[in-house]
Formats: structure tokens, sequence, C-alpha cells
């Protein structure tokens, strides 16, 4: 009868899923992203890695690594639904892991001379 369960932004139970971390039940106020793409406060997740080693609190699995990523949109979630929520400040997060734009652009300079190597013996390949 009541549909507004299966809605992500009916009802206050439903509305604070993206904002509340999974292990603490908590507003997050300084979310990161897993490997394998699950959300966390980051203390709570640090916490879960130096208690159980590199397993997923949501899935059980095994991580390949336990290395984590600002979740910004999640972030920005939470301070417009709890502006009274003090988020963690922004320099206080792990800037190497979320900001791909510098690295992206030397890797993507490093990266593309291989890629094009292979390609001269099959430009002179005519097909006739």
């Amino acid at each position: 009868k009541m549909h507004s369960q299966t809605q992500p932004n009916a009802g206050p139970d439903k509305m604070d899923d993206e904002t509340r971390d999974p292990i603490t039940f908590e507003i997050m106020t300084d979310p990161v992203k897993t490997a394998e793409g699950f959300t966390y406060d980051r203390k709570a997740i640090e916490a879960w890695f130096k208690e159980k080693g590199p397993i997923s609190p949501t899935s059980g699995a095994t991580l390949k690594t336990t290395d984590l990523t600002p979740n910004l949109s999640v972030r920005s979630a939470i301070a417009k639904k709890h502006p009274d929520v003090v988020l963690a400040p922004y320099s206080s997060l792990d800037h190497d892991a979320s900001e791909n734009g510098h690295a992206a652009t030397n890797g993507a300079a490093s990266e593309a001379p291989p890629a094009t190597e292979p390609t001269p013996s099959s430009s002179w390949t005519f097909g006739w």
C-alpha cells in the first residue's frame, strides 16, 4: 500500500540512507568510498580495517586495497540535507586519491605513447 518505502528520498529513514554510515549509522562527516564503491565515514571504515583487515563491511568480500577516495557527491548531499552537521575540513581529505586531475594528466601523457606504438605497422597495410 505504501510505495514511499521504495523511493530513495521519501520518509525520514530513506532520506538519510546515503548520508548515514552503514557501520555506525551516524550521519557521516567525512564520506569516503572504498575500492568496492561503497561509502563510509572515514573514521568508521579506518577503524574497521584496523580491527578486521581488508574486509568489506557491506559485502564481506576481501578487498584488494584499503585505499579510500573522498565521496564529494555524498558530502554535498550531507551539507544540503543536514546543514547543522559539521563536515570534516576539506583540507583534511586525502587530496592525492581524490584529485585525479593532476595524476590523470601525468598518467595520460605517459601512457599515450605505448598505446600508439603498435599502430604504425597496421597503418601501412592497404588490404589490396
